[in-house]
């Protein structure tokens, strides 16, 4: 039995182990195929789609201030104005309030190089000086030569609040640089359009100027503080400063794994649109399809552990009763009779209680056989099986051992035995069995029995009974004869 149970187990393990490998090696090639599939969407199409689509938005963006800026340095009113001595600053405070009031522009400004003042669209705001860390850009513009530049620095007119500016020089008929003009984009506007980019399509988008440097990002704490080379590698950073003529695109690992990165060149202001997309990020459904799939394996793993339990069970069944009961009579059969009695006979070396075994013949049966048929006879023998249920104790056993011989285990000694015996020899003798042409058949039984000893083997104990039950057959009794 135990080995029945242990091999059923086993069966059942190896069955699950299989489907659940099964579904993880599924689940694996999935992600991997899902995991090429993704990169070569994302390279080929996704990042360079979304490159060349927020190249046109910010373009745009920044044409229309630059196209300003550019009016405003070719203005005769701003060039003439300056020319003739900066006198009535209120006139030129005006021009800058109308301009920042027609577009909606942060700020609006002009810096004078022959006073090195500095006019605001709300008032003359200061003073600028070479020796001023925060006027330093003017100067730098001015020496750079270029005619327009995009400056990211804090607003001292609006509580520094970080901005992009774009200057523009402002130069007389002769080319002769009088000042700086432009207007600026608050950097808060900019940066929440960037993290748009990010929670519509899960992309990190940002800026970063001719030295690599971020000018714009959706973290404005990395803002001028941190470099292209330090946010991939060096030859990621490098690479992408060299390719002004077209698009290109890298791959470098991040702190989570693969980054792909795409990036596009802007002429007009010297800055470069980086696009990037975290391969971990990306793989977030594939990993969840993973999950799904080694879960689903588990939940139909486990209701084909418990299906299979359940059959191999009920086959278990079939078979114990398929080895374990007479198939004719439906009482159990030798094997049977051979477990409960080496049970016992564990039972009865431990001290337990005394039992017996009687061997039962049934009289005249060959001649019943011979007269009416195998037919009749069988019947006779299922009618037997049937009376022995109603008749028997729980705690007694008969057995159907072979042809028209039983074997019968009784709790108690020879006494209790032969009461037994003697009350299915009662029935049998008032129960036809069957009937043949009206005729009634009853059959009645021949027995020998012996009480088991501890240093008995159940073909000891047979022997016994079986001389013994030879005994009361030459006597012709229907009394045990027990056997010793």
């Amino acid at each position: 039995m135990m080995s029945l149970v242990s091999d059923r187990i086993k069966l059942v393990a190896a069955l699950c182990g299989i489907m659940l490998t099964g579904f993880i090696l599924l689940g694996v090639v999935n992600y991997n195929v899902s995991q090429r599939y993704i990169r070569e969407e994302l390279v080929n199409s996704s990042l360079p789609l979304l490159r060349d689509t927020i190249y046109s938005e910010i373009h745009a963006d920044l044409m229309q201030p630059i196209h300003v800026a550019s009016v405003m340095a070719n203005d005769t009113f701003l060039r003439d104005w300056v020319l003739e001595g900066e006198q009535d600053p209120p006139r030129v405070i005006r021009y800058l309030q109308r301009i920042h009031e027609e577009y909606g522009f942060f700020s609006s400004f002009f810096v004078s190089t022959a006073t090195s003042r500095y006019y605001h669209f709300r008032n003359v705001l200061k003073d600028v000086n070479p020796d001023n860390a925060h006027d330093s850009w003017f100067y730098d513009f001015l020496a750079s030569g270029l005619t327009m530049r995009l400056d990211v620095d804090t607003n001292e007119a609006a509580e520094n609040e970080l901005t992009v500016f774009i200057n523009y020089r402002v130069r007389d008929a002769a080319s002769r640089t009088i000042g700086v003009t432009g207007v600026g984009l608050r950097m808060a506007t900019l940066a929440k359009v960037f993290s748009d980019y990010k929670r519509l399509h899960g992309k990190t988008v940002f800026m970063v100027d001719g030295k690599g440097v971020v000018q714009v990002h959706p973290d404005i704490t990395l803002i001028r503080g941190v470099s292209l080379a330090k946010m991939t590698s060096p030859e990621v950073a490098a690479g992408v400063l060299a390719a002004k003529e077209v698009p290109a695109d890298f791959e470098f690992r991040g702190a989570d794994g693969g980054v792909y990165l795409t990036s596009r060149y802007i002429p007009e202001i010297d800055w470069y649109i980086i696009v990037q997309q975290a391969e971990y990020d990306v793989m977030a459904s594939a990993r969840d399809n993973f999950i799904r799939t080694v879960a689903a394996g588990a939940v139909v793993t486990l209701a084909v552990l418990l299906v299979s339990l359940m059959t191999v069970h009920r086959y278990q069944k079939r078979l114990e009763s398929v080895t374990l009961v007479d198939s004719l009579t439906g009482l159990p059969n030798r094997r049977a009779l051979e477990q409960r009695f080496n049970i016992q006979l564990s039972q009865l070396s431990r001290g337990g209680e005394v039992f017996s075994l009687a061997v039962l013949d049934l009289n005249d049966f060959k001649s019943i056989n011979d007269t009416y048929g195998h037919l009749v006879g069988d019947r006779i023998l299922q009618e037997v099986g049937r009376l022995a249920g109603n008749v028997f104790r729980e705690t007694d056993m008969l057995a159907r051992w072979g042809g028209d011989e039983f074997m019968l285990l009784v709790m108690g000694g020879a006494a209790s035995a032969n009461n037994v015996v003697h009350r299915f020899n009662t029935v049998l003798a008032q129960t036809p069995l069957a009937e043949v042409k009206g005729v009634p058949l009853r059959i009645q039984m021949s027995c020998g029995l012996t009480t088991v000893l501890p240093s008995d083997t159940l073909d000891s104990a047979y022997l016994r009974a079986d001389r013994a039950m030879y005994d009361a057959k030459r006597e012709h009794t229907l009394e045990c004869r027990v056997g010793d």
